[in-house]
């Protein structure tokens, strides 16, 4: 079973809904329910999607939260939703949160963003003693793969956690063997073997626009995180929808399929979904 392991569920005509608005392209601003993932997946080879939240410290973040969870439930083609709770609120509020977002079945952690204030990463680390599910899940995004290193304390004071960074830590691809400054940052951070990594995102990830469809073009990146954390860290995600602005969603799919083949089908059923059916927990 091939899993999309980045995907996101919205309705632009919920009240809530702060983002994406109308001033977004049309490949983004629209609907973004399961049965529209079932659609733009057909006949890929994805079967299952993780859902993931979108926004970040609004007003409607708990009621976004809740909403994606009811939906993910109801869906056979969600396997598993990652939602969100703020990082530096009260450790009652956050316990709070956490105990009700655990009443869902396929929620499975929350994300977070790296590039806030060491005094707010501070906090987070002590509210992430209330995760009391064995392999919960703590996913990044930062503005930029060097902020990462801000998240290693937390990483290294939870072990029993795991951490999925996402869209290849941010990093920019421009075709060419990736900078020292990268590849040292994904050397550091593999070391920790509670630490994963999404290769999601693809064609946002390029610097160029509009964005290459030969595999060729992100090969050296892709082959940069494999080597560092193997074929049994990595997961594939699409970013959809917003990856539809760069590219077609099977194309993004082919072309990741394109170069794990080049390591091999083991490799490739790997990171297309048995790493995702374990760390998620999707049958």
């Amino acid at each position: 079973m091939w899993i999309d392991t980045h995907v996101h569920l919205y309705d632009i005509t919920r009240r809530e809904t702060e983002w994406p608005t109308s001033l977004h392209p049309p490949e983004l601003y629209h609907n973004s329910y399961p049965d529209d993932f079932r659609e733009i997946s057909r006949g890929t080879g994805i079967e299952k999607a993780v859902s993931v939240e979108c926004v970040y410290g609004d007003r409607f973040e708990e009621i976004n939260n809740l909403w994606t969870l009811e939906l993910a439930e109801r869906s056979d083609s969600i396997g598993a939703a990652v939602a969100s709770i703020p990082p530096d609120v009260d450790r009652e509020v956050f316990s709070s949160l956490y105990n009700r977002y655990c009443r869902y079945g396929k929620f499975r952690g929350i994300r977070i963003r790296p590039d806030i204030s060491l005094s707010r990463l501070e906090k987070l680390n002590r509210n992430l003693d209330c995760f009391e599910r064995p392999a919960d899940i703590v996913e990044i995004v930062p503005a930029h793969f060097s902020n990462m290193y801000a998240v290693e304390p937390l990483i290294a004071n939870h072990p029993d956690l795991r951490f999925v960074i996402d869209h290849f830590a941010w990093f920019s691809t421009d075709g060419k063997e990736p900078p020292a400054l990268f590849t040292r940052m994904l050397d550091d951070l593999s070391a920790h073997r509670n630490v994963f990594v999404k290769l999601s995102g693809l064609f946002e990830r390029a610097a160029l626009r509009p964005s290459p469809a030969e595999a060729a073009y992100y090969e050296p990146m892709i082959s940069a995180v494999l080597e560092r954390f193997g074929a049994d860290r990595c997961m594939f995600g699409s970013d959809w929808p917003p990856c539809s602005m760069f590219g077609t969603y099977r194309g993004q799919v082919e072309l990741t399929v394109s170069v794990l083949e080049r390591c091999g089908s083991e490799t490739t059923d790997r990171v297309m979904g048995a790493n995702a059916a374990e760390v998620y927990g999707i049958s």
